[in-house]
């Protein structure tokens, strides 16, 4: 009888699978990829609203610190910085013209130094870049699957869980259905390039079919969610989540704190 009982025990509160984890689990590549998933997440949005949210080149040179040191761990510099620096630089430099153009905010264009245009420039460029290569950091470097089930481990829906992911990999679907449409359209001899303002013609009308298939997919992923008993109530019984050191757990509440903080100061008017 207390052997049943011990048996039921465990299946209604599994032990944790650190310890046992630890021996069984890859190696992973980095000392980034060996964070738990929440982890990478509370960091990347903790950058991003550093970066947004702190005024002047404080806030930008910060999070430029730590979403670069956090490229270099894990070893993905060349995949983060390019989409970073083509989103960026375009941007940069059409605030700096813009600034040089109309001028500052409290006169007319004899107001606007260059020295004021390019502080401007480099604030837009590096807001821009660190935002993008904080999103592209950790969309390269977390599977999906592996941080639906940490988020379901903590409590939260899995309905919610499987949404925000949908939502998540929007893009990157979007563009991937864009990519076939194209290629299947030039392989029947439709004419998409000649240049990139020609390539950009071409598709444009390809972006509300291809969102409506996206949009369909997502419908389909749900329906299937619910077949397999997704709203039923109660949590699931997980065999299997993602380890969590305590470290990690204390890096994420400082780093919560830390952006309350910022924000609360923010709103208040004391970091101007």
């Amino acid at each position: 009888m207390q052997v049943g009982w011990t048996f039921v025990t465990a299946l209604r509160h599994p032990p944790d699978p650190g310890s046992r984890l630890e021996q069984i689990r890859p190696v992973p590549a980095t000392p980034y990829h060996a964070l738990n998933p929440t982890t990478r997440l509370v960091l990347g949005l903790a950058t991003a609203m550093v970066d947004l949210v702190v005024p002047g080149l404080a806030g930008p040179v910060v999070a430029l610190v730590v979403a670069g040191t956090s490229t270099l761990v894990a070893r993905n510099l060349a995949r983060v910085a390019r989409p970073a620096l083509v989103l960026a630089v375009p941007l940069g430099l059409l605030a700096a013209a813009e600034r040089l153009l109309l001028g500052s905010r409290s006169g007319g264009p004899a107001a606007a130094s260059p020295s004021d245009a390019a502080l401007l420039g480099l604030e837009v460029l590096l807001r821009v870049g660190v935002l993008v290569a904080a999103v592209v950091l950790f969309a390269d470097t977390t599977d999906g699957r592996v941080l639906a089930l940490d988020l379901e481990h903590r409590g939260v829906s899995r309905r919610l869980t499987y949404g925000t992911l949908q939502v998540l990999g929007l893009g990157p679907a979007v563009w991937a259905r864009i990519a076939q449409i194209t290629a299947a359209q030039r392989a029947r001899g439709l004419r998409v390039g000649g240049g990139p303002f020609a390539a950009f013609r071409a598709s444009l009308p390809l972006v509300f079919p291809t969102l409506v298939s996206a949009l369909g997919d997502f419908a389909e992923g749900s329906l299937a969610l619910e077949s397999r008993a997704s709203g039923r109530p109660g949590a699931r019984t997980l065999l299997w989540w993602p380890p969590d050191r305590r470290a990690e757990r204390v890096l994420r509440w400082a780093l919560t704190a830390l952006v309350l903080a910022i924000v609360v100061l923010r709103v208040a008017g004391r970091l101007g």
